[in-house]
C-alpha cells in the first residue's frame, strides 16, 4: 500500500494513508430496541461497503460493530469511494422499508498512520473518526488536507463547515461537508456566499472562463470608467458648490465678505438643535457610553432575529415533550450545541421537520461557539478583546495556552471554559470581535448576525446590534 517511511514501527509500518471512517448513526438506540434486527442490517450495509472499497482499490481493516474502518493509499480514490458508498446506501434504500433503513456518516482524512496487517492506528486515524461525527447523516467530511488534495479532482460540490476542536485532537481542523445524497440543498447555515465560492471554488472538474484578451480588457474599461465615475462627479460637485462672496478692500485684495454675525450663530444654534437626539440607552436604561466609531455607531441595525414562523414548530417540539427540554436545557447550559445535534439524530427527533430545524439550529450555534472560541484565540494579552462594564469594570478577554481562555477583570487574571462565560458577555464578545475585524477565523457579516441572533434568541437576550452588512 505504497512505498514505507524509514523508522518503521514494531508489528507495522509508517505510511501516508488516507483513512475512511464510517458509522452508523443511533445504531445503540436501534440495537436497543431489536438487537438482532440492527445487527443483521448492518451486515448487509457492511458487505455493500466492502465491495465498493474493494473497488476502489482500498483495503477494510476493521469491523468496529456500527462502521469500518478502511485504508486508501489515494486521497482521491479514498473520497470517489465515499460517494458511492453514499449513493450505493442511498439506492438500497430505496427498496426498503423506513425501519430497515440505517443511515452512515463517513469521515476522510489523510495523514501519517501505522499500518498493521489488520489495523491502523496513529492520529491519522483518530482525526477520521472524529470528522465522521461532523458529517449529517447520509454526508461525509473531509479534513482540510483531503479537500485540497481533491479539489479540482472530484466532481462533487463541498461546502466549509468550519474550524472545529475536535475531541482529544490539539490542533483544530477545517472541516468540509459533502451533503447526503438526495438533499437538494443544504441548510442555509452551511452554504457558501458567492463570494466564498470565488475565494475557495467549490470540488470539481469544471471552472468559470476567465476574462482574457478582448474580454479581460473589455472589463478592465469597465472597471476604471466605475471607478472615475464617483470621482469626476465629486469634483464637479465641489466645483459648482456656492462661494462665499466677496468685497474689495483699500488695498485693493480681494477678502471674504463678512456675515450677519448674530444671525449666523442663531441659525447654527437652530441647526445643532434640531439634530440633537437622546444618548442611547444600554439593557437597564442608562446611558450606554461611548459608541463605536468608523464601524459601528449610525451603520449599525438591529441584528436578524428568528421569525415567529421559524419558531412556532420548535417551540411546539419542546412543549409536548417534558424529557426533550429538559435534555436540551442541560446542553445549552454547558454550551455543548454539538452534544444536542448528536443527541436530536440519534433519538430520531431529525426524522420530523420540527426535528431537523432544531437539529439545524443547534448546528449554527456550534458554528458560533466555535467561531467565538477563534476569535479569543486570536487575542494576545498585549491586545486582548475588551467588554465594558462601568458597574464592575471593564473585562479582558484573550487566548492562553493550550486553547484556554484568559480573562482579566479588575487586574485579577483567571483561567475559564467558555462554559463559564454568562450568554449576554458571549453575545458582547462577538460584537467586540466584528468590531474589530479580528484575524481569526472568518465568517462573513451576514452570517455572524445570524448566529448572534439565533444565540440571543436562545438565551433570552436582547436583540443585539452590529454594522449592516
Amino acid at each position: 500500500m505504497g512505498s514505507e517511511r524509514e523508522g518503521a514501527s514494531p508489528g507495522g509500518h509508517r505510511m501516508l494513508a488516507a483513512i475512511v471512517f464510517t458509522d452508523v448513526v443511533g445504531y445503540s438506540v436501534l440495537a436497543g430496541q431489536d438487537e438482532a434486527k440492527a445487527i443483521e442490517l448492518f451486515r448487509q450495509d457492511a458487505d455493500l461497503i466492502a465491495k465498493t472499497c474493494v473497488e476502489f482499490e482500498g483495503q477494510v481493516l476493521k469491523n468496529t460493530g456500527d462502521g469500518l474502518l478502511m485504508c486508501f493509499t489515494s486521497a482521491v480514490q479514498a473520497v470517489n469511494c465515499a460517494i458511492e458508498i453514499q449513493k450505493r446506501l442511498y439506492a438500497q434504500a430505496e427498496g426498503r422499508k423506513k425501519d430497515d433503513v440505517l443511515m452512515h456518516r463517513i469521515g476522510v482524512h489523510l495523514g501519517d498512520v501505522i499500518v498493521q496487517p489488520d489495523d491502523v492506528i496513529g492520529d491519522g486515524v483518530n482525526i477520521a473518526n472524529r470528522i465522521q461525527n461532523e458529517a449529517r447523516p447520509g454526508g461525509i467530511a473531509l479534513s482540510q488536507t483531503v479537500y485540497d488534495v481533491v479539489r479540482g479532482k472530484v466532481r462533487v460540490e463541498a461546502t466549509s463547515l468550519g474550524v472545529r476542536h475536535l475531541k482529544h485532537i490539539v490542533e483544530p481542523i477545517t472541516v468540509w461537508g459533502i451533503p447526503p445524497i438526495g438533499l437538494p440543498t443544504q441548510s442555509p447555515y452551511l452554504a457558501t456566499t458567492p463570494a466564498q465560492d470565488a475565494l475557495m471554488g467549490g470540488i470539481g472538474t469544471f471552472e468559470e472562463p476567465r476574462p482574457d484578451g478582448t474580454k479581460g480588457i473589455l472589463y478592465a474599461v469597465l472597471a476604471l470608467v466605475v471607478l472615475l465615475v464617483p470621482i469626476g462627479l465629486w469634483l464637479y460637485l465641489r466645483d459648482t458648490s456656492p462661494k462665499p462672496p466677496v468685497v474689495a478692500t483699500n488695498s485693493g485684495k480681494q477678502t471674504p465678505a463678512p456675515e450677519d454675525k448674530g444671525k449666523s450663530d442663531a441659525g447654527e444654534s437652530k441647526s445643532k438643535g434640531d439634530e440633537k437626539t437622546d444618548p442611547p440607552k444600554d439593557d437597564k436604561g442608562g446611558e450606554a457610553g461611548p459608541q463605536p466609531g468608523p464601524n459601528g455607531g449610525g451603520n449599525e441595525t438591529d441584528v436578524e432575529m428568528p421569525s415567529a414562523e421559524e419558531e412556532r414548530p420548535l417551540q411546539a417540539l419542546v412543549a409536548g415533550d417534558e424529557t426533550l427540554r429538559d435534555v436540551l436545557a442541560t446542553f445549552r447550559q454547558r454550551y455543548d450545541f454539538e452534544g444536542a445535534v448528536k443527541y436530536l439524530e440519534d433519538q430520531g427527533y431529525v426524522e420530523a421537520p420540527a426535528g431537523k430545524l432544531m437539529r439545524d439550529r443547534f448546528a449554527e450555534l456550534n458554528q458560533f461557539k466555535g467561531w467565538i472560541e477563534s476569535q479569543i484565540a486570536a487575542c494576545p494579552e498585549t491586545d486582548p478583546l475588551i467588554l465594558s462594564d462601568p458597574a464592575k469594570g471593564n473585562a479582558l478577554y484573550w487566548g492562553g495556552q493550550d486553547g484556554a481562555i484568559v480573562t482579566q477583570v479588575r487586574g485579577a487574571n483567571r483561567t475559564v471554559l467558555l462554559a463559564d462565560v454568562e450568554p449576554a458577555a458571549m453575545i458582547q464578545l462577538a460584537r467586540a470581535a466584528v468590531l474589530r475585524n479580528q484575524p481569526g477565523e472568518q465568517r462573513p457579516l451576514i452570517v455572524v448576525r445570524r448566529y448572534m441572533g439565533l444565540f440571543a434568541r436562545e438565551f433570552g437576550l436582547p436583540t443585539p446590534r452590529l454594522p449592516r452588512p
